[in-house]
């Protein structure tokens, strides 16, 4: 485990977090970030469209804008990736994914509010020629194969490529949330006495139609064919012209060298995500070409003085992205100036639509210095401190919004922004790739018109984290700790130049207390964690109607909030036959009163994707059959009532849910090979991992659907 930047057991870390081996991921079927969270409790994970919104203990975002940032740390091989976009291009030949549950502020910094994530990919092993190959095959004509070769490339030199290929076609709609992706990495390790250095590159594409959402509740069946939530009623030109076009690619190198004071690492990085979409997301289409690249480098020194173990390092970032996104929403209808009504389709004869485009280029740099100590008072008990200060600094240059008005007198002016399709009849409603707002304009120029606003703005941010701890260890196998620690996300310029939200938002802040306990014995291993977090100006994705331009996605803050809880992990072997894991997390959350896009909510309110209450379990039984075993498996999650996004309506409200897997193996006692079958999502239960309102004249919710029920068989052999 090397989440606090020094290689130390699992057992031994004073801190709230998890670790999942990358072997036990696979046999649960986790390929990217969004499965994590029936893997490990406190976190959830929605997607919506090429966004990824993590959260940890309630601390996220529940709405995706442009230029937001995600306050869950997302590091991928020690290289942290900026923003909320391709957080799912990794998740193949793990050596284990990490989970530090708290503000992390110290050793990561910058967006890591509620946490970080790490996902750490094996390594090339040195003198030795191994490999492994793992296929699997099941419903919806799903299959994914993944694998890797590590040689040696002399006495000292080693090598690993590794691959993957995820296909499967659409759980919604026959069509949308499918997968069509893969990738490869590539990695060298040289090794030497005293220094080691290993160079990687990787690249992963994603293509297919995408993710769509349903409309919710989902009780009600509303916008689907006969009350099945997989079956929205998307009118049939949309299917053709949805896809997905995302690549993403890096390289990174990390240099180890023991310089006799001290070890020295350093770990820089570049890395590219270009996207380019159509989308079609609740009842409007998005065409977002996204392209962003980012130069980062660590440098860190540890040792030690006597008594004390040191840490010292510095970052330093610098991103640039280039965001050109069109939108044009069904609005509501069909007569757009009655009552205002949410649709049952989308884009069909007799709509309403409102066009509008953001064009944007954000320059984005980051530097930082930090520092931790640890004191060994005596030998059972120990006094941690740490200290970062971080500058950060956010440009928007230019910032382009553009909206697409009518001059029909029949409509009135707090309306000119939703036109009716019978003027747009061939493009609206048989929509191509070549859409704009000036194709929209080309179709009516006499009657249709577009403003335009243009702003270009900068803010720099500052701040100071800290860590303090105590550590004691009882006995040789428990240790007891107490942390508080700060954590932060960057504040920022938002991406709409019209209208209602505040040009920039504020930096949040987040301040932690924990106290736990680690004990482990002959075949039990506990972990026990109690906290309480203040929270400052949480930043929230607010979604405003602004009368004659139409729907502007911005990020505003709620002032001050506070959330607290337990967690519990267990792990049993009772037997060398038998595994037991039991992780439970109880959670209670208040967000104090606040406006975001402009309603009033008092306090009381929990925050988004906050249940009370998360358990993940897993039994596993070995059979033993001469030579071979016959392993079966069982894991279950339970999530309670929670309400998924910030405006707390009972349209938005997730009821609890319980989802279960099951698996059967066979293999020798060898491991060298294997054939399982398995069940994911036994009982077909329909969930929501998040839900979002709706652009449009009249309150509209809409969801992300988890996986549906998925079957099949699973083989693999290793060398």
């Amino acid at each position: 485990m090397t989440a606090q930047k020094a290689p130390r057991a699992l057992s031994k870390a004073a801190a709230a977090i998890s670790a999942v081996a990358g072997d036990d991921l696979a046999q649960s079927g986790v390929t990217n970030a969004i499965d994590l969270g029936s893997t490990v409790t406190g976190v959830t994970v929605a997607s919506q469209g090429t966004a990824t919104n993590l959260a940890i203990r309630g601390v996220g975002s529940s709405q995706f804008a442009p230029l937001g940032g995600s306050a869950v740390g997302f590091i991928q091989d020690g290289v942290a990736i900026e923003g909320n976009i391709g957080l799912t291009s990794g998740f193949y030949d793990l050596e284990r994914v990490e989970v530090m549950k708290g503000p992390q502020g110290t050793l990561y910094g910058l967006n890591a509010t509620a946490g970080v994530i790490s996902v750490v990919s094996a390594k090339p092993k040195v003198g030795e020629t191994s490999g492994a190959v793992d296929g699997e095959y099941g419903n919806y004509n799903g299959y994914n194969l993944s694998g890797h070769m590590n040689v040696p490339l002399g006495d000292n030199v080693a090598a690993r490529l590794s691959g993957t290929l995820n296909r499967h076609d659409g759980y919604v709609a026959d069509t949308f949330n499918d997968a069509k992706e893969g990738g490869l990495r590539g990695q060298v390790l040289m090794e030497q006495e005293r220094w080691s250095l290993l160079l990687a590159g990787d690249y992963y594409h994603e293509g297919g139609v995408g993710n769509t959402q349903t409309p919710v509740p989902l009780s009600t069946g509303r916008g689907t064919k006969g009350g099945d939530p997989f079956d929205v009623n998307y009118y049939e030109a949309v299917a053709g012209d949805a896809h997905r076009d995302d690549e993403y690619w890096g390289v990174r190198a990390e240099l180890n060298a023991d310089l006799g004071f001290a070890n020295l690492t350093v770990v820089p990085g570049y890395r590219v995500i270009n996207t380019d979409d159509i989308q079609y997301i609740n009842a409007f289409r998005a065409d977002l070409i996204n392209k962003s690249s980012q130069t980062s480098i660590e440098a860190r020194l540890d040792g030690d003085a006597g008594s004390v173990r040191w840490l010292l390092g510095g970052y330093a970032f610098w991103g640039k992205r280039t965001y050109d996104g069109f939108f044009y929403s069904t609005g509501y209808g069909p007569n757009p100036f009655g009552p205002p009504a949410p649709l049952q389709n989308s884009f069909m004869e007799g709509d309403s639509i409102s066009a509008n485009s953001v064009f944007s280029k954000t320059p984005k740099d980051s530097q930082a210095v930090f520092g931790q100590l640890t004191w060994s008072v005596q030998d059972d008990v120990r006094l941690v401190g740490g200290l970062r200060y971080s500058h950060d600094g956010r440009e928007a240059k230019p910032n382009t919004s553009s909206v697409l008005k009518t001059t029909l007198p029949s409509v009135p002016p707090p309306l000119a922004s939703f036109i009716p399709i019978s003027q747009l009849q061939g493009i609206a409603i048989a929509p191509g790739r070549s859409l704009s707002l000036e194709s929209l304009l080309a179709k009516d120029p006499a009657n249709l018109f577009i403003e335009t606003v243009s702003i270009s703005r900068e803010a720099d941010f500052d701040n100071v984290d800290f860590k303090v701890g105590v550590e004691y260890d009882l006995t040789d196998r428990t240790l007891l700790y107490a942390n508080v620690t700060s954590g932060y996300k960057s504040g920022g310029i938002n991406a709409y130049a019209f209208g209602n939200g505040g040009l920039s938002y504020k930096q949040e802040t987040l301040t932690a207390y924990e106290a736990g306990v680690r004990s482990r014995f002959d075949d039990v291993r506990l972990h026990l964690n109690g906290f309480y977090w203040s929270y400052k100006d949480h930043q929230e994705g607010a979604i405003y109607n602004i009368p004659g331009v139409g729907t502007q996605l911005v990020i505003e803050n709620i002032p001050s909030g506070h959330l607290y809880g337990a967690d519990m992990e267990l792990e049993w072997q009772p037997t060398p036959n038998d595994n037991f894991n039991l992780s439970v997390s109880w959670l209670e959350s208040d967000t104090g009163a606040f406006s975001i896009g402009g309603v009033v909510q008092p306090k009381g309110h929990e925050y988004a994707s906050a249940p009370h209450w998360t358990i993940n379990g897993s039994y596993q039984h070995t059979f033993p059959i001469g030579t071979y075993e016959l392993i079966a498996r069982g894991e279950g999650h339970y999530q309670s009532t929670s309400n998924l996004e910030i405006n707390f309506l009972p349209e938005s409200v997730q009821e609890a849910y319980f989802t279960g897997n099951l698996s059967l193996t066979l293999q020798p006692e060898t491991a060298d090979w294997y054939v399982s079958a398995f069940v994911r999502n036994v009982t077909d239960k329909a969930y929501l991992t998040g839900a979002v309102k709706a652009p449009g004249l009249a309150p509209d919710y809409w969801g992300n659907l988890g996986a549906p029920r998925t079957y099949g068989v699973r083989t693999g052999f290793k060398f």
